[in-house]
């Protein structure tokens, strides 16, 4: 008999294991590894913030869908992968053998400096595990509070107006950068600004925050302002797994194009937590997508010995935001549109792709 063992549950795992799960010889067995029970759909979770779903809508339940793939689960987490035995560590102490292997263990946030007085007001987006409960506890305590988020990219302006459309706290967003939402077109951005605006939403942009300290966050240029809890969705820092795998200078795993990560020809590895021949992909669930198909195809290919695919990264895909009560702004390449249709999209393809696992 042989394994795949599939380490962390994020969406390129969880479609290579819905795309081989029958197709694959009857003599390999797949074994899906997480330190967690449920992994939330990050492209739901604004809408969950903002009160639209419940949160058995947004979460993979990863103990019914091993179940009903008929493959194993192991609930612990990866202390060690050994590729010279092909064998991993978990931390329950239990030690297994492996055939593939396939990472996809994702990421998690800088830290902010602040001292004990502020840690629990502190709430860092990614891991989405850890911000579910956080987030249940804040909505006890949210009436007249000022809010900052810490990052104005996709997920800091998401989270900045679901926070808005639940509580209708004061807000205020912070970004280092001269622009929010520096990888969109500007089209994009300025229907964005537009409704921040709305939805009275602060922005300070050229404003890097170092620290929060005493209830105040503290920026590189001096600055203090008051928030009563911070939500941080910048940098990006891939989860450790120690072993001899080989890394960029951030901890990022390195793949070639067949998402083989670079010296192991039996250790697949994509999401957030690669460096893509050596060259980070932006940390979006669009690339992990495409990538999990391509995973599938090649581990059937690792298994039969037949040629592998390459992955090629989408150049132009669609992308859709919630920035209002029900309202999403849509972007693919250089066009953008802002209205209830593109929410009414976003929710549709959203929970299409939720229903091929909520069995």
């Amino acid at each position: 008999m042989k394994t795949l063992v599939m380490v962390g549950a994020g969406h390129s795992n969880l479609i290579a294991i819905n795309a081989l799960v029958g197709n694959l010889q009857a003599d390999i067995r797949i074994v899906l590894v997480s330190d967690v029970l449920k992994a939330p759909y990050s492209g739901m979770l604004p809408g969950f913030m903002a009160g639209y779903y419940e949160e058995d809508q947004i979460v993979f339940d990863l103990k019914k869908i091993s179940e009903s793939c008929g493959i194993s689960f192991i609930h612990a987490e990866v202390k060690y992968i050994h590729t010279a035995s092909s064998k991993i560590t978990l931390s329950t102490g239990e030690v297994i053998g492996y055939d593939c292997l396939s990472v996809n263990t994702g990421i998690h946030p800088h830290k902010i400096k602040c001292d004990h007085q502020g840690e629990e007001h502190l709430i860092y987006v990614k891991p989405l595990s850890r911000l579910i409960p956080k987030w249940t506890h804040f909505l006890k305590e949210k009436s007249n509070l000022q809010i900052a988020v810490i990052g104005a990219g996709s997920a800091g302006c998401e989270i900045a107006a679901a926070i808005s459309i639940r509580t209708g706290c004061k807000i205020t967003l912070f970004t280092k950068n001269q622009e929010i939402l520096p990888e969109l077109p500007e089209s994009a951005r300025k229907k964005a600004r537009t409704q921040l605006r709305k939805l009275d939403i602060q922005v300070q942009t050229q404003t890097e925050v170092v620290s929060y300290l005493l209830g105040n966050i503290i920026c590189d240029k001096g600055h203090t302002f008051s928030a009563n809890y911070v939500f941080v969705t910048t940098g990006a820092v891939p989860n450790p797994i120690p072993g001899n795998l080989k890394c960029d200078p951030k901890g990022f795993l390195i793949t070639n194009e067949k998402l083989l990560v670079e010296g192991a020809d039996n250790i697949f590895a994509t999401g957030d937590c690669i460096s893509f021949n050596n060259h980070p992909l932006p940390k979006a669930g669009v690339y992990a997508v495409r990538q999990g198909k391509v995973l599938a195809i090649n581990i059937q290919a690792y298994f039969s010995r037949l040629p592998m695919v390459s992955y090629k990264p989408q150049k132009k895909f669609l992308k859709i935001l919630l920035i209002g009560n029900k309202l999403a702004l849509a972007t693919r390449g250089h066009l953008s549109i802002m209205n209830r249709l593109a929410w009414i999209l976003k929710v549709y393809l959203d929970k299409k792709f939720m229903k091929r696992y909520q069995r």
